[in-house]
């Protein structure tokens, strides 16, 4: 009876590793893992007839809901993508289609024109000049500021 309970133990424990490994290397049993954001579709993407649009959501759907370019500013976007296209091409995304070269250039095209603009604060833009400088105005003991932010 007590090598019974000792095999039992062993096996659930056994089982238990199984499982967390498994948690851990990522496998998917089918569909969009749980802790990445839903409800994004396509046709939520600007110029939604294009083909970076198209491209998004063929490469982007196969994981998560389609990548909103909002989601980053411009400069940004191009190491995202690459993070991504490493990650279709891990050992636990290995199945899913890659983008060719063309199509990966089409994409950072794609999400840098319609990507996020950065924010310039109100105080800065009032302040700045036609020129776009910034306007300098002179104190009392001849020093110049610029805006108070």
């Amino acid at each position: 009876m007590k090598g019974r309970l000792i095999v039992l133990g062993l096996g659930a424990f056994l089982l238990l590793g199984i499982s967390a490994l498994v948690a851990l290397m990522g496998v998917q049993t089918s569909g969009p893992p749980a802790f990445l954001p839903r409800g994004t579709t396509p046709a939520d993407l600007p110029d939604p007839g294009s083909r970076g649009a198209a491209l998004t959501a063929r490469y982007c759907s196969s994981c998560h809901s389609v990548p909103l370019p909002s989601y980053h500013l411009a400069d940004d976007w191009e190491p995202v993508i690459v993070d991504m296209g490493a990650r279709r091409m891990s050992r636990v995304m290995a199945p899913l289609p890659q983008p060719t070269s063309t199509e990966h250039r089409e994409l950072v095209a794609y999400f840098k024109r319609h990507a996020r603009q950065p924010h310039v604060p109100a105080a800065v833009d009032a302040a700045a000049s036609p020129d776009g400088n910034t306007k300098m105005e002179t104190t009392e003991s001849g020093e110049q500021e610029g805006p108070a932010l």
